[in-house]
């Protein structure tokens, strides 16, 4: 509330305490390894982050935190259902994080939507309808979702069998109460994750 964060890990050091805090947390992480192992089913089973980063549970104004880091990483992947798939096959994921004292309920409705050809190679395409519920807030601001629309797309190669992007679209109107003053946020934003795999 009452103010914007700006932050490209390109650029040199701000002098904004916000951006700055944001930059510091994600030093830690940039360029460092991480390694997951999933099962057939793009289930996450296990998370390995850098040493120096492992049980950071204690950095609780910190995003980027080792145990956050598995927990968000677990959460994020494209779990499929049990049994086969078929066109207009819907299944639900939910997702449930807490930060900073903010608790975050998401539900994940992805729909096979059968394969579209991407640059040349037939992709199996799946729509996402995703919904958000948030309690709580950091420091005393109680946040709660007043209206929301959003959705997303994901591309999945089946001969590699690995994700090739993720696309999602969030629209939502917050209302958050400040010390006793009631504040309306809007948020309208992509998130887009295109997997890259090394040459070898």
């Amino acid at each position: 509330p009452f103010k914007n964060i700006e932050y490209d890990s390109d650029d040199t050091d701000s002098m904004d305490p916000s951006s700055k805090q944001m930059a510091e947390s994600m030093k830690n992480i940039l360029g460092k390894k991480f390694v997951q192992k999933m099962n057939r089913r793009g289930e996450v089973i296990d998370v390995k982050v850098p040493e120096d980063l492992e049980g950071d549970s204690a950095a609780a104004g910190n995003p980027m935190s080792g145990d956050m880091l598995k927990q968000v990483t677990q959460q994020a992947a494209l779990v499929f259902p049990e049994g086969g798939l078929s066109v207009g096959k819907s299944w639900d994921s939910s997702i449930d994080m807490n930060m900073n004292g903010m608790a975050m309920k998401t539900k994940n409705t992805y729909t096979y939507e059968g394969t579209e050809k991407v640059d040349g190679k037939d992709l199996h395409k799946f729509g996402i309808k995703i919904d958000m519920a948030i309690e709580g807030g950091p420091q005393g601001i109680e946040v709660s979702v007043k209206d929301q629309d959003n959705g997303g797309v994901v591309y999945f190669d089946g001969q590699e069998g690995r994700i090739v992007s993720a696309t999602s679209k969030l629209k939502m109107t917050l209302e958050m109460n400040a010390l006793g003053q009631l504040i309306e946020q809007e948020m309208d934003g992509t998130v887009k994750l295109t997997v890259t795999p090394i040459k070898k």
